[in-house]
């Protein structure tokens, strides 16, 4: 097993159990932040069952999990289908959601040194 992918198991272990002991904190609405980190991680397969003709990718799906430090100081990690481009020292919007987060492009330039 690389070291990578270990890491991310690691990582998502480590995030599933604070997840589970703290609960979900919206942040405020249309709070903003700066984008720490930007990672691929896999998403969650679909329901169980048999596949489909068209569900047997070469790869499976993947989206950006975001490290965002938000204006007040407080991080926040999002995970979200790889949509829209990210980096690393970007102004984001966070767009609060019935049981989660979005984040948004902020349309404002790069801050270079956090």
């Amino acid at each position: 097993m690389s070291l990578t992918r270990m890491r991310t198991i690691i990582l998502a272990a480590l995030l599933a159990a604070a997840a589970s002991s703290t609960g979900y904190a919206a942040p405020e609405p249309s709070a903003r932040g700066i984008v720490e980190s930007v990672s691929e991680v896999q998403l969650a397969a679909g329901p169980p069952g048999f596949p489909g003709p068209f569900e047997h990718a070469l790869k499976p799906p993947t989206g950006d999990e975001l490290l965002v430090r938000l204006d007040d100081g407080r991080a926040i990690t999002v995970v979200q289908s790889a949509m829209q481009i990210f980096a690393p020292g970007q102004r984001v919007l966070v767009i609060p959601e019935r049981e989660s987060v979005r984040i948004e492009h902020a349309g404002e330039p790069l801050f270079l040194n956090p």
